[in-house]
């Protein structure tokens, strides 16, 4: 059910100051994005697709067509940004001109729907300030997480099945697709192993915290006596990467 804003000055000076706020995030963002500098690479990049010849090196071809999309998206979403908080400051012009009628119903209306903009942009700037972050060699691929049951029997592989569950909620929740690749079942419930693959932009980064030992600590149910018992299970993150990416090295073993 949606609650609409009352209007009155306090709620229209509470947006405004929002909005010059998330207003100069926005400008942040964008600089940091540099859509002149995108701009041209994706000219020059366009150029080299459209070459004669341009798919006779696939692989060279799919990582600059990779690229082109990154700087695309990149745009697109520079341009989301500055065109929201210019409609967020236009509905504030047209409740001013609205006059200052008391629970006017269209004036509410115009709030609630500046301030549903403005939380969805706020988002997304969380989102793009959060990745900005993310610099290191693999942060933008996909992930492998492997979950391994540790001290705790039963317990502690219930305790994997939830960690499984958390991390694939994680993913469905930003829009990045998980699949359980494989797991090896625990005695009464939950998993002895268990491997998730996470594909999205920025999995790795995003997930590669969660290395290391989780432990619970739980009455549990599967103690007859009630008791509290403390689990545990260890979570490994590896990046995927493209097959182009992947070094074959022969290793010559001699026979002694």
């Amino acid at each position: 059910r949606r609650v609409w804003m009352c209007f009155d000055g306090a709620g229209l000076a509470e947006i405004e100051r929002r909005l010059g706020e998330v207003g100069g995030r926005v400008k942040g963002a964008v600089e940091i994005v540099d859509v002149e500098m995108r701009r041209s690479r994706v000219n020059d990049l366009e150029n080299e697709a459209s070459a004669e010849g341009f798919w006779e090196d696939s692989v060279t071809a799919r990582k600059l067509m990779m690229e082109l999309d990154r700087h695309r998206a990149e745009i697109r979403r520079a341009k989301e940004w500055e065109s929201a908080v210019s409609d967020v400051s236009s509905a504030l012009e047209l409740v001013k001109e609205l006059g200052d009628g008391v629970d006017s119903e269209e004036q509410s209306e115009i709030l609630q729907e500046a301030e549903d903009h403005l939380s969805s942009l706020s988002k997304s700037l969380n989102d793009f300030e959060l990745q900005s972050t993310l610099s290191g060699e693999y942060d933008a691929h996909g992930a492998t997480v492997t979950i391994q049951a540790g001290a705790g029997g039963t317990d502690a592989q219930d305790w994997a099945e939830i960690l499984v569950r958390m991390i694939t909620r994680f993913a469905e929740r930003r829009g990045f697709s998980a699949r359980l690749v494989d797991f090896s079942p625990g005695e009464e419930c939950g998993y002895k192993s268990a491997v998730i693959e996470v594909r999205g932009e920025f999995a790795y980064g995003l997930l590669s915290a969660e290395k290391g030992t989780h432990r619970l600590v739980r009455i549990s149910p599967f103690n007859a006596q009630g008791k509290r018992q403390t689990s545990f299970a260890g979570i490994e993150i590896m990046p995927i990467l493209p097959d182009d990416d992947l070094n074959v090295v022969e290793i010559h073993l001699r026979s002694r």
